[in-house]
């Protein structure tokens, strides 16, 4: 696919792969893919590169549209730091999924990375709307993932009554999320929010079953729909974001 920043690069005397990549304020890695099929060990005078420059080196061409290139880094950038974390969620939920059922020894190490993720998360939150939204959210996830522990807990211990009633506990929370975050932003919708929770919640929950029940094949399906409902709602949240604070740049 062609890049509308793309440029090209003719190898002057004295030049290497280093200097060029500083030049335009890249890597020489960016360089190398952008090149398939050279061989960067043999690079002669006059050989011709293609270039995609770094950021920065487009901005100071004050080009038409260099403003919009900036916006449209920073977008990319809220995008993929946000599928980034929650897709962390997915991945760190699971592993404390299988040690916490398995009584694995690294059950305590997990969980204090797994609880990471909520901090994470609060903080980007909190780079748009401010530390006290950010606390909240960090809250918010923090109680999700305790009580969700339990129910695991609960259900590995084949206690039902401590099971339901963290089940419910879970659900509460979500409520309470998808309520917060429809206090914030006009874009995320209380109920639509809520469906996204929800599925999320009966997705790890169905997980649980699966593996407590053997049948991992089922289980491995239920964790990629999962991620992949985690990563469409990371761009909910993105976009949001990007419409509240920008409109439709």
């Amino acid at each position: 696919m062609s890049n509308p920043f793309m440029l090209t690069h003719i190898i002057q005397n004295g030049e290497d792969l280093n200097s060029i990549a500083k030049k335009y304020q890249t890597s020489m890695r960016e360089i190398v893919a952008a090149n398939p099929g050279l061989n960067f060990y043999n690079l002669y005078v006059g050989d011709v590169l293609t270039i995609v420059p770094g950021e920065d080196y487009r901005i100071k061409l004050n080009a038409p549209g260099a403003q919009n290139v900036k916006m449209s880094f920073a977008k990319v950038k809220l995008r993929d730091e946000m599928r980034k974390l929650w897709e962390q969620h997915v991945a760190w939920t699971q592993l404390f999924i299988v040690s916490t059922l398995a009584g694995l020894p690294d059950e305590r190490f997990v969980t204090q990375r797994l609880l990471r993720n909520p901090a994470d998360l609060g903080q980007l939150f909190g780079q748009y709307y401010g530390d006290a939204v950010g606390k909240k959210v960090n809250d918010l996830l923090t109680e999700h993932l305790v009580v969700a522990a339990d129910l695991v807990k609960a259900l590995k211990a084949g206690d039902t009554a401590k099971a339901s009633q963290e089940d419910k506990k879970l659900f509460m929370n979500a409520d309470k999320m998808a309520a917060t975050f429809a206090s914030i932003n006009p874009f995320w919708k209380q109920e639509d929010m809520k469906n996204m929770l929800y599925k999320h919640l009966n997705l790890i929950k169905q997980g649980v079953t699966n593996r407590m029940q053997g049948n991992y094949a089922a289980e491995i399906q239920t964790i990629d729909l999962n991620e992949q409902h985690l990563l469409e709602m990371a761009d909910v949240f993105s976009n949001g974001i990007w419409k509240q604070a920008y409109g439709n740049l």
